[in-house]
């Protein structure tokens, strides 16, 4: 859904453009390959049951910093300047209609949440754990 925002934006708007999006620049996401997380939730899915209710947290083990995934946002739609800003209240028009369309991103902007995977590395030593997420796979993700 973000990467069809971005492309929104670039069709609708006269780029260059600068753009404040909510957050704080030590706020992270994270971000998991889906293809380890399917392999992973196999996984744990075959394995016979246990306690009543038993909770995993596919995550990646590297969080990936906010900034990362802005930079990625602005090589995949030239023009674009994305600013980070903690005054919710101070943005304008093309402010607004960015978030609009990155619908539900804006939430990250200043999360540093960490997710406890350690049952899942002890449940799942048969796989390979993902590498952190680079600036090449940002970018593929969000290809306009």
């Amino acid at each position: 859904m973000l990467a069809a925002g971005l492309r929104l934006w670039a069709e609708q708007t006269l780029l260059p453009t600068a753009v404040r999006v909510i957050g704080s620049p030590h706020a992270t996401a994270n971000l998991l390959p889906v293809e380890y997380a399917a392999r992973a939730m196999t996984e744990i899915g075959a394995m016979p049951p246990g306690r009543p209710l038993e909770t995993y947290h596919v995550v990646h083990q590297h969080d990936t910093p906010i900034p990362a995934v802005l930079n990625a946002m602005e090589r995949s739609c030239p023009g674009l300047s994305l600013r980070l800003t903690s005054a919710a209240h101070r943005l304008g028009p093309a402010d607004r209609a960015f978030a609009a369309l990155t619908a539900g991103f804006h939430h990250y902007g200043g999360m540093a949440a960490h997710f406890d995977r350690a049952r899942l590395t002890t449940m799942t030593t048969g796989i390979e754990p993902p590498a952190p997420v680079s600036a090449d796979y940002l970018q593929r993700a969000l290809a306009l």
